[in-house]
């Protein structure tokens, strides 16, 4: 996976933990900590392993390996990802 970010927030090594939450949110989100509060949650923990800069821009790619996560949470997550993306094309196919 890939994320951009601005410059020197986060480095090759640093540890990340990155959730998604599915919409529609129950509630709203003020803080950090609050994200475990949220029971439609994928969260996964990794490791920043590369970062490039984007060109003509002040943001950077980060490169993130992840090494802890509930797979089975991971399936469903992505499975409703594509399932949206082909409702997407179906809609732009009509236009």
């Amino acid at each position: 996976m890939s994320l951009s970010l601005k410059k020197q927030i986060c480095m090759p090594g640093h540890g990340l933990t990155i959730c998604f939450i599915e919409l529609p949110l129950t509630r709203e989100l003020t803080r950090f900590e609050h994200i475990k509060r949220f029971d439609n949650r994928v969260e996964l923990v990794g490791r920043a392993v590369e970062v490039d800069k984007k060109e003509d821009s002040d943001l950077f790619y980060i490169k993130v390996h992840f090494t802890q996560f509930k797979n089975s949470l991971w399936e469903q997550f992505t499975e409703a990802f594509e399932n949206r993306q082909v409702l997407i094309k179906e809609l732009k196919h009509k236009l």
